[in-house]
């Protein structure tokens, strides 16, 4: 559900979300009238093929735990992956997360989501042309990121990370939370999981 829709639609689904590792391997290039391509296939001028062969599935909220006691190195050594690795870029970094928003701007924002996700805060909201997700930790006054991703309409960028609001910021977030619109799941259960 969450694939199509975002978990603002299913919140409960970030329970059951996993990262996936893999290595893809390039296939074949059909193009447009090759009597070998599939229908879908002509329908566009050219279809690239590839196979993907799964080294690691995670669930995404150990994942967001695990970032918080694991090095850059070692997630990149234990992970194989330069990508995931990437993705700790925002831990240790002094700069704001959300580009020094300043307190009438957190104020403007229309809309904000929230929602609890096991040990977690869910939250979502829009400023300016940038879609924000966030997932939280709440340490007394203190918050922490564990998962942020920002998007506009030619660029996402996402990134698991273990990091410490500015003040400003905490405040912010904090007064987005207070004031954000509970988000409930659209459907009921309609995943099999085997526990």
């Amino acid at each position: 559900m969450t694939e199509m829709n975002g978990w603002s639609e299913q919140p409960s689904d970030i329970l059951h979300s996993y990262i996936v590792t893999g290595q893809l391997t390039f296939v074949r290039q059909v193009l447009q009238g090759d009597k070998d391509a599939t229908p879908l296939e002509r329908m566009v001028e050219k279809s690239l093929e590839y196979e993907l062969l799964i080294t690691d599935v995670q669930p995404f909220l150990k994942m967001c735990a695990a970032v918080k006691m694991m090095q850059p190195e070692l997630w990149q050594e234990r992970y194989g992956s330069k990508t995931l690795s990437g993705m700790l870029q925002a831990q240790n970094n002094s700069e704001t997360l959300f580009n020094h928003i300043s307190d009438t701007e957190w104020a403007q924002v229309r809309w904000a989501g929230t929602a609890k996700a096991g040990n977690y805060i869910y939250l979502i909201f829009n400023r300016y042309e940038i879609h924000y997700e966030t997932l939280l930790q709440q340490e007394g006054d203190q918050l922490f990121v564990h998962y942020l991703s920002f998007a506009t309409y030619h660029q996402s960028d996402r990134y698991i990370t273990r990091k410490k609001l500015l003040i400003k910021e905490n405040e912010g977030i904090k007064s987005l939370i207070a004031r954000a619109v509970a988000l409930k799941d659209s459907f009921g259960d309609y995943l099999l999981i085997d526990v």
